[in-house]
Parts: structure tokens; sequence; C-alpha cells
């Protein structure tokens, strides 16, 4: 089955997940044992350059791996560009629907603004909520409110880190003998 691709001129559907990169943040110091509100760090929710909140649209109805597998080379390449580099670490999800019309607060137009250009710097799954006017105090509610949605009627799409993509030869063997326990063990329940 081929990927889902939105056409350029395709409304955001009112059911699809959006997607908010979340990038690590620095921690206070000091502060290791403190949790942000429900795990979720204020700094991504701050949108700093403009009123455009972007998002990823990550699939029709269902998040799709075959966009986050689109995506995931663009979200790595955007967290190398910070001016200090940070570590890409998956996305907070919301549907659609959340942001138009959310239980409480602010409604935020969302609006498909695929992103042409080549290689990583295109991104055919680009979209973004339109946030209010008013300056520095409709900014920082602004992503108070974003926060508070994504975290009472949002869920993680985490991403896993590769720390080491060579295999070594202990981690060879322990995958062997893995597979020899569970051979065994499925021979001894089958006889």
């Amino acid at each position: 089955m081929a990927t889902w691709q939105p056409k350029s001129d395709e409304a955001v559907g009112k059911n699809e997940p959006l997607g908010r990169r979340l990038f690590d943040e620095p921690m206070l110091a000091g502060a290791n044992e403190a949790t942000s509100y429900d795990g979720l760090d204020l700094r991504n929710f701050e949108e700093t350059r403009g009123r455009e909140f972007s998002l990823d649209r990550l699939g029709r109805s269902g998040v799709d791996n075959r966009v986050v597998s689109y995506l995931l080379p663009r979200a790595h390449a955007a967290a190398a560009k910070f001016a200090v580099a940070k570590t890409f670490n998956g996305w907070a999800v919301l549907r659609t629907h959340k942001l138009i019309n959310p239980p409480k607060g602010a409604r935020l137009p969302v609006v498909a603004s695929p992103i042409a250009g080549d290689g990583l710097a295109e991104n055919l799954y680009h979209a973004h909520a339109i946030l209010p006017e008013g300056g520095d105090a409709a900014s920082y509610s602004s992503a108070l409110h974003l926060r508070f949605l994504f975290a009472k009627y949002g869920r993680m799409h985490p991403v896993r880190h590769d720390t080491s993509r060579t295999i070594t030869r202990s981690s060879w063997l322990l995958a062997k003998l893995k597979r020899f326990a569970r051979a065994a063990i499925d021979w001894y329940h089958s006889a």
C-alpha cells in the first residue's frame, strides 16, 4: 500500500493526528528531580517565529509509520540546527478537532502548509495552527493553552534513540543465546 500523501490543497481532516516535535530542553541546576507539567516542557509549545504554531501531520486517521519514517530524518535535522544542538524525542500528538474546537480555551484554526524544498528541507506533511494576536502575553498564554490540550487530550509518540548501530561480539552472542533458549522452551512445550 502506498504511503498517504495529502494533496497540496487538501484541508487538514478533523481526526488527523497532529504532532508537535519535542526536543530536549536543559534543566535548571539542581532541578533533576523536578518534573514538568505532565512531562511536557512549556518551551516545546512556545512559538517564537510568529503566529504559526508548527505541526506535523502524522497520518490520515491514525499515526502512519511510513509518514513517521519520512518525518524522522527531518526532525533530527531540525534538532541539529539549534544554536546548541538538541535531541529529538518524538511528538506530542493531538487530534485536529481538539485544536479547532477545544473543550476549553481559544479555538485555533489548523492549516495545511507543506514546505517545498530539496532533501530534508522539504516537508509534505507540515501544518500549522494559527495563534491569536496579542504580543508576548498572548504568546505565553497560547503556549500554556497548547501544553494543556496536548497533555490532557493528547498522547506521546516517542522515538527510540539508537545509541549504537554496531553489533559487538558480546551482543551478537547474547542474541544467539536468547534464540537458542526460546527454541529450547518451544521444543519442551511441544513435546
